[in-house]
């Protein structure tokens, strides 16, 4: 714990993940007379993991951080996508796209950041209800448990950034709608690496129905490996995926485990609301993630940014009203949303077809070179560009045509 809590606190923050410690410091850049309270539950910062580690690296420079070389395990450039009957495309860049990053050291490095900002920290610490205000000079009351001492605390605003557990929005009124992929990934050494600059995804609803299976290299020779499902036990479509799928049965002869983890992949989107009175959602609580993979550290990262913004605006003018505090759904909006709806749509799209489709779509992908534009204009954060482009792009109709014969034919082989 850090330091005795200032009561009532200008901004309390539930949860030190990315989005959490990202906010905070955010809000001491701007002013820092602000006091600022961040409550993590957990005794230890980034644990338990519960995220693939890969982030992009444009995404990294639009939130303007400079990630510690001691958390980059490997560089990644591209991606080969394999359909569910086998066949492939790749997209590659000659620059680096993406890193591979130990997420307990990242996390750690996002918190000291924001206690050296003069954030106050305190571990071991859950917050177990709020009462918000309905007046727009109103406090919060949060109650929160510190090292098993129960304690009320007024907050003139709050923070939200609990994950996807969102266990405090059935308490405060805002409709909770989400849906959870359950995953299960696996860290190995030892297996073979076709190419360590390139992530491996694998689609299909015999690995990973609802979602895609994956192999992120984190090195020459080790790699997470992971599968999700929408139905059923993920753990047993990891299993096939292991030990049946032809492209990574014989990889995997004389690998060893090193590390086993479990979770839950959001692919539903943002919230139609995110703010209340005292109160802004933010990461993956608000639904700032990418449907098409489940990662939110830049799009949360990025939303963080603006409610920290007028957070200290809301401070600044006395007014903690959900009139007030709407402005920050009206700008993330604005800038974001556009991004999400997009990938939304494609999740949906992924979801609804079936494998004959996939392998048709796939195979016309690489017939037609539309990697080449995916190349061209392709964006890990931010994909709507590239969707536009292959859309109203010349090859399109001959892309379209070939992945209906292939889809015909096919069916002939």
């Amino acid at each position: 714990m850090n330091g005795k809590i200032e009561d009532p606190a200008d901004i309390s923050v539930i949860g030190a993940g990315p989005s959490g410690s990202i906010s905070a410091t955010e809000i001491k850049k701007m002013d820092e007379n602000i006091n600022v309270l961040l409550f993590e539950e957990h005794e230890r910062i980034g644990e338990p993991m519960q995220c693939a580690g890969l982030i992009s690296t444009s995404g990294f420079e639009k939130l303007k951080i400079k990630v510690p070389e001691n958390c980059v395990l490997n560089t990644v450039k591209g991606a080969r996508f394999y359909s569910p009957d086998g066949n492939s495309f790749k997209i590659k860049s000659k620059k680096e796209m993406a890193r591979v990053i130990d997420r307990r050291i990242f996390d750690k490095f996002l918190v000291e950041r924001a206690v050296e900002n003069g954030v106050q920290l305190y571990l071991g610490s859950k917050v177990l209800d709020v009462q918000n205000s309905n007046r727009s000079k109103g406090l919060a009351k949060l109650a929160v448990k510190i090292n098993h001492i129960h304690k009320n605390i007024l907050s003139k605003i709050i923070l939200d950034a609990e994950g996807v557990k969102r266990s405090i929005l059935n308490k405060i009124g805002i409709k909770n709608h989400h849906n959870l992929v359950p995953a299960v990934q696996i860290e190995m050494a030892n297996i073979k690496i076709e190419d360590s600059e390139m992530v491996e995804l694998f689609f299909g609803r015999k690995v990973s129905p609802g979602f895609f299976a994956y192999i992120i290299p984190t090195s020459e020779n080790s790699a997470r490996i992971a599968a999700a499902s929408s139905v059923g036990n993920p753990y047993h479509y990891l299993r096939y995926f292991l030990n049946k799928h032809p492209h990574v049965k014989n990889r995997i002869r004389n690998a060893s485990i090193i590390e086993i983890m479990g979770g839950s992949i959001l692919t539903s989107g943002p919230l139609k609301r995110t703010y209340g009175h005292n109160l802004m959602l933010i990461g993956d609580v608000a639904g700032h993630v990418k449907a098409t993979t489940g990662g939110g550290v830049i799009m949360g990262g990025l939303c963080s940014k603006i409610a920290a913004e007028i957070a200290v605006e809301s401070i600044h003018s006395g007014d903690y009203s959900k009139n007030f505090l709407k402005k920050y759904s009206e700008k993330w909006r604005r800038m974001y949303m556009k991004e999400f709806k997009t990938m939304n749509l494609i999740r949906l799209l992924i979801n609804s077809i079936p494998n004959k489709i996939i392998n048709a779509l796939f195979k016309s992908i690489k017939d037609y070179n539309i990697t080449k534009i995916i190349e061209s204009y392709g964006d890990m954060d931010f994909q709507s560009e590239v969707i536009q482009k292959v859309i109203f792009s010349h090859n399109m109709p001959l892309m379209l045509v070939g992945a209906l014969l292939n889809l015909i034919f096919g069916n002939f082989q």
